[in-house]
């Protein structure tokens, strides 16, 4: 039987308000629901539930807490909230992930005509309806300095001066998110020019002919 003595327990929904939900993770318990269904390849285990494997991952994204105070906060040991990050990521990366983000999750035809506005249609197909707009743009994700001298140096920006990441974000004219590609390092050979340049190289996630 699973255990149910954890100060957060994700498995019995009355236990928690909607608020505490969108506090913890940053979403509802409506929202939460609908990504747990896609966390199916693995089970329940005898110390955590799959939907407390997938709290784990979300309260840690968007806290950062360490894994000892999630293993407070959860009732777990260190090990078991790292097995569990690591099971939850996996999962959602080869179940959620591919639903809802790439150049593969939508047509072409869907994506031209529900994310492309008038004004860019005017501005830049001709009013075609099967032509689409895409936008891209660099984005910062900021991260810890690494103890790692090389990467360290890599991922330190001098424009920003503190240590990051640049995904390079694909959207349509509306704001909806196609893509994400990278990330790439912050140096300065990893400007939105040269990142653009990068992936029509290596023609990433066939940008080519989706794009």
């Amino acid at each position: 039987m699973l255990k149910d003595v954890g100060k957060l327990n994700f498995d019995v929904q009355i236990s928690m308000s909607d608020d505490d939900f969108v506090n913890l993770t940053g979403l509802t318990k409506q929202q939460f629901d609908v990504v747990a269904t896609h966390v199916t390849d693995f089970r329940n285990s005898e110390v955590r539930s799959i939907r407390t494997c997938l709290a784990i991952l979300l309260v840690k994204l968007r806290t950062g807490l360490s894994n000892t105070i999630l293993g407070t906060l959860f009732s777990l040991k260190s090990y078991n909230i790292r097995r569990s990050v690591h099971s939850a990521r996996e999962s959602l990366i080869k179940n959620f992930v591919p639903s809802f983000l790439g150049f593969n999750h939508m047509s072409h035809s869907v994506f031209a005509q529900s994310h492309t506005t008038p004004t860019a249609k005017t501005l830049f197909t001709g009013n075609n309806e099967d032509t689409a707009v895409l936008i891209l743009d660099g984005t910062y994700i900021y991260i810890q300095k690494s103890s790692y001298h090389r990467f360290q140096k890599k991922a330190y920006s001098m424009h920003k001066n503190r240590p990051l990441v640049k995904p390079m974000i694909i959207v349509g004219s509306d704001g909806y998110i196609l893509s994400v590609l990278g990330p790439y390092y912050a140096n300065a050979h990893n400007n939105d020019a040269s990142i653009t340049k990068h992936l029509f190289k290596t023609n990433a996630e066939d940008i080519k002919s989706n794009g």
